[in-house]
């Protein structure tokens, strides 16, 4: 009978200590400002640059439509369809980098799956040139996933945008908070020095991380520097079927077997391609780029910007940005407009 009341007390005071510190801790991130919330204020006091009119365009062969391409560099990503929350994120990334660059940006269209009339005005409002192009087919042999659903090999339609010298292709889930031309300015001077197609991100986190699993890439290819050319998005098209990779991973593990990682990748540093869940994973290099103040692409993977409002779509949606410590980040993707 003691041993019963002795467990019992045991219990009632785990208990009580567990909720005191989720009680601190909701506390702490709701009343303290964090790194992103700083940061907020800094990105919406710099004005949009204004791209001067170039006398000089290519046409831009892929692109079911005319567009055109008035700048040497871009920025790409790609829109699998009318999802609400993906159109906006694109809208915010799109504002985002006109903070920084007058670079092109381009936005890949899935012909069949055209754009509603309200997502294409939103994506015209906030920068983007919109490229439709044709899907690439799955490969015959992989069962359904998320990924194949979204067709995401038409990704690599980017590859063919040679009116560009270099483009940097990038996910809609992700916000540019830092001055992306690096990218440009230093690291394409190297890939043409080391004869590099791809320059990439390692994946993170580097590891087993708590609540994390999945069959961890080399790089990641949310965020990808390329130099284009007709010739090798058609390799790469050819390569979707006939070249063995993990199918749940879809692009990302076809890119990561063609281009293997570092030989054929150049690597770029973490600042590029920041992904959310390295700040519970990894909270030394988080902290390292807070510091510094490092960040310039922010990639929302397990955590999406928009699950810290009420746009939820499932039952877990709410506890995303607490679960990964990132709400300053997701408080930051909400803040920003998505038209100029």
């Amino acid at each position: 009978m003691v041993i019963l009341k002795f467990n019992a007390s045991l219990k009632a005071w785990f208990l009580g200590v567990l909720l005191a510190t989720l009680t601190m801790i909701l506390i702490v991130q709701l009343f303290f400002p964090g790194y992103a919330d700083d940061l907020q204020l800094q990105l919406l006091n710099i004005p949009l640059v204004v791209p001067e009119k170039s006398n000089t365009t290519k046409l831009i062969s892929i692109c079911n439509d005319k567009v055109v391409a008035s700048t040497p560099f871009a920025f790409v990503s790609m829109l699998s369809g009318n999802i609400r929350l993906y159109s906006l994120s694109a809208a915010k990334l799109g504002i985002s980098i006109r903070r920084f660059s007058d670079q092109d940006l381009i936005m890949l269209e899935i012909l069949e799956r055209p754009l509603e009339s309200e997502t294409r005005e939103l994506l015209h409002a906030s920068h983007w040139q919109i490229c439709a192009v044709s899907s690439v087919p799955n490969p015959p042999q992989a069962p359904a996933n998320k990924y194949l659903d979204a067709l995401m090999y038409t990704k690599l339609r980017a590859f063919g945008l040679e009116a560009y010298e270099a483009i940097a292709i990038v996910d809609s889930d992700t916000l540019v908070v830092g001055d992306p031309s690096p990218l440009f300015d230093v690291h394409v001077p190297n890939m043409v020095y080391g004869n590099y197609t791809v320059a990439a991100v390692r994946d993170h986190p580097i590891g087993s991380c708590i609540m994390v699993s999945w069959k961890a890439a080399l790089f990641n290819a949310g965020v990808l520097l390329v130099r284009p050319s007709l010739a090798e998005m058609e390799r790469l098209v050819a390569a979707v079927a006939a070249v063995p990779h993990d199918f749940d991973a879809a692009e990302q593990a076809l890119l990561n077997v063609v281009y293997p990682f570092p030989e054929k990748v150049l690597e770029l540093p973490p600042e590029f391609n920041a992904n959310v869940v390295s700040k519970r994973c990894e909270p030394k290099l988080w902290s390292r780029m807070e510091v510094e103040s490092r960040f310039v692409v922010v990639h929302y993977t397990m955590a999406k910007g928009w699950t810290y409002s009420m746009s939820w779509r499932k039952w877990d949606d709410f506890l995303q940005c607490w679960e990964w410590g990132v709400q300053d980040w997701c408080r930051l993707w909400e803040s920003l407009p998505p038209a100029a």
